[in-house]
């Protein structure tokens, strides 16, 4: 099987830098990082751009090179149940992996983003050629199965503001940044409160020095503080 030839696009000089990077294609020979580079297409996309509905046909694999991505579910009712905040770096859109031919839920653009796109058949052909690459993508879905593990436990046990330190110590270490691109209201989808309780509760860290709330953004200032809201 040979991968459907693509234009290449002039902002794909520095790509093979990025891929490099990447967990799932770390160690990859030269040459067949050079023959993904050339079968990726890139493309720039605004905040509010929506990559994919629920329901959509699975035919694409995503890599974030930057920007923000958050994935979320719409119930039968409308009610937006935030699933995960995607940061630089990240695969996502797995399912034709997985055997599944529709998405399971919604790809928003959250901050501007450059996103590498891959097709079912290129990725097939890679992983044929690479194994390593399933399985470090394995890996990845492992690890993403156990952060939402540890969600649901916090839903059950844990009061709103401890699950909110808990929620942005993760994403402020998954992302590497301790500026995270959240408003209150997708904060508080991804916890399972009010929006009025969650601003309460951050204006409360504010005051205590544990974080410094920004338009749109949260910026952690005392990782240690928000622990100790935890245990």
């Amino acid at each position: 099987m040979q991968l459907f030839t693509k234009p290449r696009l002039k902002n794909q000089d520095a790509l093979s830098n990025y891929l490099q990077a990447a967990d799932i294609f770390q160690d990859l020979p030269p040459d067949e990082i050079h023959t993904i580079e050339q079968h990726i297409t890139m493309r720039t996309y605004p905040k509010g751009q929506i990559l994919y509905a629920q329901d959509d046909r699975a035919e694409t694999l995503f890599l974030l090179k930057y920007g923000a991505v958050h994935l979320y579910r719409l119930t039968n009712t409308g009610k937006r149940l935030e699933i995960a905040v995607l940061g630089p770096g990240v695969f996502f859109g797995e399912m034709p992996l997985l055997g599944e031919s529709l998405r399971c839920a919604f790809a928003e653009v959250t901050e501007p983003a450059l996103v590498c796109a891959l097709s079912r058949r290129d990725i097939e052909y890679i992983i044929q050629q690479q194994p390593q690459v399933a399985l470090r993508m394995i890996e990845a879905m492992g690890k993403r199965l156990a952060i939402h593990e540890e969600r649901l436990e916090e839903l059950a046990y844990y009061t709103i503001p401890a699950r909110i330190a808990s929620a942005l110590l993760r994403l402020s270490q998954y992302g590497a940044n301790p500026v995270i691109a959240l408003t209150h209201q997708q904060l508080a989808d991804l916890v399972g409160a009010l929006r009025e309780t969650v601003t309460a509760i951050l204006n409360t860290f504010q005051r205590d020095g544990l974080v410094l709330l920004r338009r749109g953004k949260i910026l952690v200032k005392n990782c240690d503080g928000l622990r100790s809201q935890i245990f």
